[in-house]
């Protein structure tokens, strides 16, 4: 589901191409679709729709030349989440529930 938001996102923002769709795998950077400013629209919508943070480090050619490397970045935001409130012994049961209402709501 993830994977699959991440795509409609990209596609619909940022491929002018008529029914073309950005290939997964395909650079975006480089491959013109996006620029610097695209990429913290991008950045901004994953922050909001997946209620991660993004850190300035991580705001790079690597993690974004691709749609696959945006949804890995999203996807091991998502799972370090998940491993914290997991791990925390002293997380709240309303905490609990909230981290997993976003998980479905994400998945």
């Amino acid at each position: 589901m993830i994977a699959k938001q991440i795509n409609k996102y990209i596609n619909d923002h940022y491929c002018f191409f008529g029914d073309e769709i950005i290939p997964p795998d395909c650079p975006l950077l480089t491959g013109n679709y996006i620029d610097s400013l695209s990429v913290l629209e991008i950045v901004c919508h994953l922050e909001h729709t997946f209620n991660i943070s993004i850190n300035d480090e991580e705001i790079t050619l690597e993690n974004f030349e691709k749609i696959n490397s945006i949804i890995s970045l999203v996807e091991s935001k998502l799972n370090k989440e998940h491993h914290v409130y997991s791990s925390d012994e002293n997380t709240s049961n309303e905490t609990t529930n909230e981290y997993n209402q976003l998980s479905k709501a994400c998945a």
